[in-house]
C-alpha cells in the first residue's frame, strides 16, 4: 500500500486562469495570506522542497519570502506548469486561488498549467470597447 504525505494527485490534468487586479502587490498579498488554510497547505512543502533549515528562524517569514519569489516569477512569465515545477504550480494555485477566473480539469496526466491574463486581454476576448 502506498501512503503519500503532502500534495495528492489523482492523475488528472488541472489548468487555471488568473486575473490579478491592476494594483496587485505581491508582498502585501502574500503576507496577508500566510495564515490561510490554502497557504498552510503549501507551507511544509515549500520548506521541504527548497530544503530550508528553519533552526532559529521564523518559518512563516521563510515561506513568505519563497512564495513572493515564486509568485513574482509567475507574474513575469505569465504561466506556470504543473509537470515541470509542481511546488511553484501549487504555490501559485493555493495563494492566488481567489483570483482564479477559470479552471479546467481534463483527462489523465499531471501536466496542468496556470496562466496569467490581464484586463486588456479580457476586454479583447469579450470585445469590450474602452
Amino acid at each position: 500500500m502506498k501512503i503519500r504525505n503532502g500534495f495528492v494527485s489523482n492523475s488528472s490534468s488541472s489548468s487555471f486562469v488568473i486575473l490579478l487586479p491592476d494594483n496587485f502587490n505581491t508582498e502585501e498579498y502574500v503576507k496577508s495570506r500566510i495564515n490561510t488554510l490554502e497557504s498552510k497547505y503549501v507551507k511544509g512543502e515549500i520548506l521541504e522542497h527548497f530544503d530550508i533549515d528553519t533552526t532559529n528562524l521564523n518559518e512563516d517569514d521563510l515561506v513568505v519570502e519563497k512564495a513572493i519569489e515564486i509568485i513574482n516569477q509567475f507574474i513575469e512569465d505569465s504561466s506556470v506548469y504543473n509537470y515541470d515545477t509542481y511546488i511553484e504550480y501549487e504555490t501559485v494555485y493555493q495563494f492566488l486561488n481567489e483570483y482564479i477566473i477559470a479552471e479546467v480539469e481534463s483527462g489523465s496526466g499531471d501536466s496542468g498549467e496556470g496562466i496569467l491574463i490581464d484586463s486588456k486581454q479580457i476586454k479583447k476576448i469579450l470585445e469590450i470597447k474602452t
